[in-house]
């Protein structure tokens, strides 16, 4: 398969109070064209740091010691805040993990939804409206000229992740970072989530690394998986492949968990 991503060798240090701490050491993946890969790992591991370091969004303080993120052909990891805006949003969408912090609560859905599109595709008003009610239709919103005119305190949580999705998607990105997107969703909406990742990834042939530490979203998700642990890829395997032999003894912990809450 072509490769889309690479992330080579990618180290991290943060200035905080205790000194210099290094959440990210030698990091290394790549993303395939039309594939869901998983991401995981313990809390703290560098999961979600790993992909806001895909996009710049370091934390403050920050310093990159080493390594390189390619991206359609240049290591965008030197790139400016002007060139990464070009990218942001438009090439590399991100659905984070919490909408109720993402979504502007005093801005209506279809206002939100618009400006990415507007700003990056120079869309008018109009075009860009219908392409918003588009794709709340496609990840299973009803009535999207409706939606469109409330505020996000009037949808339900699983209606907030839909729209979340949209607004990643409205730009048609080659690649979606999906952080923990269904952790605070009930099974049912959740399996709905993950059958619109893999819509995403079937019809619109996007490449999807999404970061969960749940092992049964991952099974019923995703092409491969990749471990991390301490700030490094551990692992890296088919999701059949880390189900039924394990490299790593963290592996290993991590699905003896899985199994142990399964029989609880």
């Amino acid at each position: 398969m072509s490769k889309l991503l690479e992330v080579n060798s990618l180290s991290l240090s943060i200035h905080s109070k205790n000194g210099l701490v290094n959440p990210l050491q030698g990091v290394g993946f790549h993303l395939n064209k039309n594939e869901i890969v998983g991401l995981i790992g313990e809390s703290g591991c560098g999961k979600s740091l790993t992909a806001q370091s895909m996009l710049q969004l370091w934390p403050q303080g920050s310093i990159i010691k080493s390594g390189e993120i390619i991206f359609e052909g240049q290591n965008i990891i030197n790139l400016s805040d002007k060139e990464m805006e070009k990218i942001r949003g438009n090439k590399i969408g991100m659905i984070f993990q919490d909408p109720n912090l993402t979504l502007n609560p005093t801005m209506k859905i279809g206002s939100q939804l618009t400006e990415g599109v507007r700003l990056h595709k120079r869309l008018p008003k109009s075009e860009a409206w219908k392409r918003a009610e588009e794709w709340l239709s496609k990840v299973g919103i009803r009535d999207p000229s409706q939606r469109m005119q409330q505020y996000p305190h009037q949808l339900s949580g699983g209606m907030k992740q839909r729209v979340m999705i949209a607004m990643a998607m409205i730009c048609s990105p080659s690649i979606l970072i999906a952080d923990e997107p269904t952790t605070a969703l009930d099974v049912t909406i959740q399996a709905q989530i993950l059958e619109l990742f893999k819509m995403l990834r079937d019809e619109h042939q996007t490449s999807i690394l999404l970061i969960t530490h749940d092992l049964g979203v991952v099974a019923r998700c995703c092409d491969r998986v990749l471990v991390m642990h301490q700030g490094k890829i551990i692992e890296s395997s088919s999701v059949e492949q880390l189900f039924a032999a394990p490299q790593t003894r963290h592996a290993q912990a991590l699905l003896s968990a899985k199994r142990s809450l399964m029989i609880c």
